[in-house]
């Protein structure tokens, strides 16, 4: 089974969702990268990355080498000048994940929400994102919703 990860911007139409999650502070506003925004922070990562255009309006990166501990693979469009992305596939690397989406808050979008798809289990990201609270955050709230 395959798995993705979405990556949201953080508008007031996810707040009843974030604070239904446990977040007391929720960021104001904040907005999608850019594809050139995105592929700056991949870049600083120092991994391979490989691009295609899957279609017109869909492309697909990867990042590191498919099976390795730095791996990621992004698919996303465009709306607008934004480009609207998900991690997609099992073979995503929570840490890579949470390096691109601190990135990508640090240096242009404040703050982006990334969840798994199938629990919907939301982690804020922003500039001080520590990520490996975030991932152990995650893992534990994975835990409790499986045990509710």
């Amino acid at each position: 089974m395959s798995v993705s990860w979405g990556v949201l911007p953080i508008t007031p139409e996810i707040h009843g969702w974030l604070r239904d999650s446990g977040f007391e502070k929720i960021p104001s506003n904040t907005r999608r990268p850019t594809l050139d925004e995105l592929l700056s922070v991949i870049a600083s990562l120092n991994l391979p990355i490989q691009m295609q255009t899957i279609s017109k309006d869909t492309v697909g990166i990867s990042v590191g080498e498919a099976g390795s501990a730095h791996y990621a693979y992004l698919l996303g469009g465009f709306e607008g000048d934004a480009f609207a992305f998900q991690f997609f596939g099992s073979d995503c690397r929570e840490r890579t994940m949470l390096e691109i989406v601190k990135g990508l808050s640090q240096k242009h979008c404040q703050a982006l929400v990334i969840y798994e798809s199938g629990s919907a289990i939301p982690i804020i990201v922003d500039a001080k994102t520590d990520i490996d609270e975030a991932i152990a955050a995650w893992h534990r709230k994975f835990k409790q919703q499986r045990n509710d």
